[in-house]
Formats: C-alpha cells, sequence, structure tokens
C-alpha cells in the first residue's frame, strides 16, 4: 500500500517535471530573433541579428545594403 503510493507520487511529480520541461523548451524555440544577410557581387557578406540592432537601425542597413547593389535577405 505504501509502496503504492510513493510510486503514484513519483509518477505525478516526473509529469509535472516533464509538462514544465515542454513549456520551457516551446518557450525557447519561439524566441529566436531573425538575421538578416546583405550580399554583394564579390561574395561578400554581412549579416545583422535583431539582438543587437533595432528595427530603425534594421531598415537602415537594408537601405543602405541596396544603395550599394547589395542583396537583402531575411
Amino acid at each position: 500500500m505504501l509502496t503504492n503510493l510513493i510510486i503514484n507520487y513519483n509518477l505525478n511529480f516526473m509529469k509535472k517535471v516533464f509538462f514544465v520541461g515542454m513549456v520551457f523548451g516551446a518557450l525557447a524555440l519561439t524566441s529566436c530573433k531573425k538575421e538578416y544577410t546583405c550580399e554583394y557581387s564579390d561574395g561578400s557578406k554581412v549579416s545583422y541579428s535583431e539582438d543587437d540592432y533595432s528595427d530603425e537601425q534594421i531598415k537602415d542597413r537594408k537601405a543602405a545594403c541596396l544603395l550599394t547593389d547589395g542583396t537583402w535577405s531575411e
């Protein structure tokens, strides 16, 4: 009887731990930031991340890329 209570308690605890792990895993996957790349005809590339630049700065870099005959990709 006591053994069954302990086993049930452990199973319920493990289910909760697994559920919390799944929630944190889902959050980790959805919090990814975009990467932007400007590629030039000579093969050189410059990458920008939303982690490092604001939206306004990304727009400025996109404009500069296109003005210098680069190809912008998201």
